[in-house]
């Protein structure tokens, strides 16, 4: 068995979609997985989701408010 990973524009994912759920179920499994960022995203949100090292980093607080001061 072989793997095929698509990125597939809104436009035509109806279509493809149609395509793949007419092969045999037997022969072909199917599984979609959900990308909600787009491809010209620069927001740090995505950078960080997106990231290859996102389960090497890890992001903790010690306290819910920062009380520290500021220096600039």
């Amino acid at each position: 068995m072989h793997t095929v990973r698509l990125d597939i524009k809104d436009s035509v994912f109806d279509k493809v979609m149609f395509l793949l759920k007419s092969l045999p179920k037997s022969e072909v499994k199917l599984r979609v997985e959900q990308n909600v960022t787009t491809e010209n995203s620069d927001d740090i949100v995505s950078f960080f989701q997106n990231s290859p090292l996102k389960n090497e980093i890890k992001l903790e607080r010690s306290k819910e408010q920062y009380t520290g001061r500021v220096e600039f």
